[in-house]
Parts: C-alpha cells; structure tokens; sequence
C-alpha cells in the first residue's frame, strides 16, 4: 500500500465514497489531503482517505482531524493506521504540537481502537448530544414563533453579508466550515440553516445531513443582547424550513458545548435523550 498527498487532479479518483465538500477542500489554504492505493501502478485502486486541517497560527497552534475513511473490502489491511501514522509524520514536519478530533459514534466504533493506539486521550470537557426528531422539536412553543425579519436562510445571505458574521462567530475550524458551505450543498443545507442578523445581534444555526438521513446542528452560535431570544427564532425558523423537505420521525442531533444550548433545548423539549460525545486529543512535545 502506498499513503502520498493528494492533488486536485487526483479527486475524482476518491469520488465514489469521499463527499464532495471534503474533495473541494483539496489544494485548500491549510488542508492536508493523503490518499492510500494499493500500487503506483494501480493509482485507481483507492485504499483509504484522511484529511486534516493544519491551524497554523491560530490559538493554541491546534491541528483538526476532519476526515478518515477506508472502503469497508480494505479494513482488515489496518489502512486506517497506516494513514494516521502518515499524518503524523506531517504534523511534526509542520512543528504542530496538538491535535483534536470528533468522531460521531459510528466511526468513533470504527477507529477509536486505532485513535487510542495511536495516544489520544479524551478531552475533559465532554460535550453531550441531544437526540431527538423533528416531530420533538416541532413544538407549539416553536412553531407558534413569529417569522423575523432579521433571519435569513444561508441560501439567500449574501457573501458580503455572511462572510463577516462566520468570521465574528466561528473558530478557525468552523470558520473554514461556514467558507465551503457557500459552495458545497451535499453537506450543509442552505434552505435549513439560518442567518440571524441585525445591529446588536449576530447569530448563525449551521445545519448538515447526516449518511444516516438525519440532520445534525452543527453550529449554533449567537452574541450579542439577545443571543438567547435569536437561537430560539433560528430554531423555529429552521424547523418550519424543514417540516416542508423531512418527516416527523426524522433524527435531529444537537451537539451540546455551552449550557445556553443546553437550557435552550430543554425549553424547547425536556424528554430529549442524552448521549456523550467523544473528542480526543493528542499533544506532541
């Protein structure tokens, strides 16, 4: 097997199970792409895929796994470990000195073993997930909300709009995350994810689709004197958005960071279940 990093003109080789917003990141400013094969001579024979964000000169000097996938015929070869150990020797080449990760549950199933193998350890600080359907959040409460005049689907935010609220709002990573949603629909969901924007407040619901069918919030983020009143306004707008493209009974994940959004859903729907959500890091010196 060979790990080597990949260029664009090499994307469309990973297409049939890579999708195409994490394609679209390749050649990208502080992105790291490695694609395994079986040969050099069998370049389309593909083995795996990782990609990971760099962070150099942000806070904390952080890098960010954000994507890991080997074809389910290859898993027995240990490729995943071949490429984590590739991004390693990446990562000491660029002087970086930490990085993190959140896998969801399935592929934390998948390659946790080879995440703790490797020497990461879960953070402190464990966020929760909230799972819960459509039908759940579609309460009297929310749905009884007025329409705002100052929340917009993604989809209609200018650039010249939307660009300075990620900035002001997002972290390095997410930052990169809200860039690509303005290009990329096989992730995120314009129509769903909602802008929330006036003179003394700035928010933004960042909503993606999961391989599961399901929807995950991705980011909910608000500041300003009326952060609280507008992340119950983007909700309710997101749900209205999405009672006309999914079913009751479709899973919505809410990934908890803050205690405002933990109070907020619980509002919303005290009887959502709580799940824990890993996140690992590993420190070099």
């Amino acid at each position: 097997m060979i790990v080597y990093e990949i260029t664009k003109e090499y994307a469309p080789v990973f297409a049939e199970y890579v999708p195409k917003y994490i394609l679209g990141r390749i050649g990208k400013e502080g992105y790291h792409t490695l694609g395994q094969v079986v040969s050099a001579e069998r370049l389309h024979y593909t083995a795996g895929f990782l990609q990971f964000y760099d962070g150099r000169g942000k806070k904390g000097h952080q890098a960010v796994l954000t994507y890991l996938y080997v074809p389910a015929e290859e898993r027995r070869e240990s490729n995943a470990w071949s490429l984590l150990m590739e991004m390693e020797r990446h990562l000491k080449a660029l002087g970086i000195s930490k990085i993190f990760v959140e896998p969801g549950e399935a592929a934390y199933r998948a390659i946790g073993g080879y995440l703790v193998k490797m020497g990461f350890a879960q953070c402190q600080d464990k966020p929760e997930l909230l799972a819960s359907t459509l039908g759940q959040l579609k309460n009297e409460k929310i749905m009884s909300l007025p329409d705002s005049e100052f929340i917009t689907p993604l989809g209609a935010v200018p650039k010249t709009i939307g660009m300075p609220v990620l900035q002001r709002l997002g972290s390095s990573v997410q930052k990169n995350l809200g860039l690509d949603m303005y290009i990329y629909d096989d992730f995120y969901t314009k129509r769903i994810s909602m802008m929330y924007h006036d003179k003394d407040t700035q928010g933004l619901l960042l909503v993606g689709k999961r391989p599961d069918g399901g929807l995950i919030i991705k980011l909910c983020r608000c500041s300003g004197g009326d952060a609280k009143k507008a992340i119950l306004y983007m909700i309710s707008a997101a749900a209205k958005a999405a009672e006309k493209l999914y079913s009751d009974d479709t899973p919505v994940y809410i990934p908890c960071y803050n205690k405002n959004t933990m109070t907020v859903i619980r509002a919303i729907n005290p009887d959502v279940s709580l799940a824990p959500v890993w996140q690992g890091e590993k420190i070099y010196n």
